[in-house]
């Protein structure tokens, strides 16, 4: 149609109800939907070619959905990824860590490694216990004579009910015995406990 030329009234009815040119569902009324503008969402009427009263009204709703820069930055910092988390250390890792500043600390006469647990041995159905049940991981002596015990934990773990009454019982006839769950803190433990 050209412009400036009538409508014919079917036409204008087809036009206002969003069916002009489409097909209407099969087994129903309805027609299908009209297409959404891709601007922020806005909706636009299906008008004649050349109206000038519907591209005003497409803009005036497209301005109104328009983000503020704050609103903008608000969403921008909701939809960005989450910052990585910094990976959490195993056990083993903070334990070779820990024997390696308790050979080199000056205060420190030996520590070592104690392996705990039950193992089989051979073909046979012998078991045999390494240590004894709540034996801290790292076992030692300080330079004046004062037994040392340090339980390693990965961080956030805590020790388990017979290494804790382990720990307790060195503490309280006089030795030193702490938890390690990271190695930057274990020179600020040895040197408040001696």
């Amino acid at each position: 149609m050209r412009k400036g030329e009538a409508h014919k009234p079917e036409t204008l009815a087809k036009i206002a109800a969003g069916t002009r040119g489409r097909k209407a569902h099969a087994g129903t009324n309805r027609a299908h939907a009209p297409r959404q503008s891709r601007s922020m969402g806005a909706e636009t009427r299906a008008r004649p070619s050349g109206c000038r009263t519907g591209q005003s009204e497409a803009r005036t709703v497209s301005n109104a959905l328009r983000l503020t820069p704050e609103q903008f930055d608000a969403y921008q910092l909701r939809r960005a990824p989450a910052a990585p988390k910094p990976p959490v250390p195993y056990e083993r890792d903070i334990l070779a860590a820990t024997l390696k500043l308790l050979r080199l600390h000056p205060k420190v006469a030996w520590a070592q490694r104690m392996n705990s647990g039950m193992f089989k041995v051979g073909d046979s159905d012998r078991w045999v216990r390494a240590a004894f049940k709540g034996c801290s991981d790292i076992i030692g002596q300080m330079r004046d004579g004062q037994f040392l015990a340090i339980e390693v934990k990965r961080p956030g773990k805590q020790p388990t009910e017979e290494q804790a009454t382990f720990l307790e019982h060195v503490q309280a006839h006089g030795g030193v015995a702490f938890v390690v769950s990271d190695i930057a803190d274990l020179e600020g433990m040895m040197n408040a406990e001696v």
